[in-house]
């Protein structure tokens, strides 16, 4: 009478044991870690030249207590989340003319983000459950299981899930006085191209 998957995936453990009464209650208490590096250097060539650049590294590496952008609700399953990007930036500035100025630079940055799945996620153990689509199952996951009318979910997501964004750009502007007139003129390229990879 008793169905052998809700068995095994009782057994496994990823539906919480109450611990209070016939209720679980729980909260996370879960540190973000953030680090940041930062670099700039400027240098005058002459009265006429003069360059700076600088360069911005930023890591934030967090794990959450369910599973991100899922309807998950139980502490069983969770995820960490990475999200490392950069930034720099070659500035140039050249007096042609006391009245004519040219400023150059290239621009880059970029981010990835990782996102994994932590805890309970891992299919149980005599699991037998037909899925519906063929293809891959990233990481052996256990299927997403609603109960809803004892509003428990579990749902480790689409995890791991990858994504990669870079951006570049290269700027030209030209500053001109005439009289009681200032000009600008510039021009500039941009590319900006993103990578994503999820599992199914």
């Amino acid at each position: 009478m008793i169905n052998p998957n809700a068995s095994a995936l009782l057994a496994a453990g990823i539906f919480p044991a109450p611990n209070s009464g016939t209720q679980f209650v729980g909260g996370n208490n879960i540190p973000t870690n953030l680090r940041e590096e930062i670099v700039r250097i400027d240098h005058r060539f002459n009265d006429k030249f003069n360059v700076f650049g600088h360069y911005l590294k930023e890591s934030i590496n967090q794990n959450y207590g369910t599973s991100v952008w899922a309807n998950d609700n139980l502490p069983t399953v969770g995820s960490n989340f990475g999200n490392p990007a950069y930034h720099y930036v070659l500035h140039a500035t050249y007096s042609i003319a006391p009245s004519l100025l040219n400023e150059i630079s290239y621009n880059q940055n970029g981010n990835v983000i990782n996102i994994v799945p932590t805890g309970n996620f891992a299919q149980a153990s005599g699991l037998n459950v037909p899925r519906i689509f063929s293809g891959p199952n990233a990481l052996n996951r256990n299927p997403a299981i609603y109960l809803g009318q004892l509003g428990a979910n579990y749902d480790a997501g689409f995890e791991p899930w990858h994504n990669q964004a870079d951006d570049y750009q290269i700027r030209d502007d030209v500053s001109w006085m005439r009289g009681s007139h200032q000009m600008r003129f510039g021009a500039s390229w941009a590319l900006y191209k993103v990578i994503c990879i999820y599992s199914l």
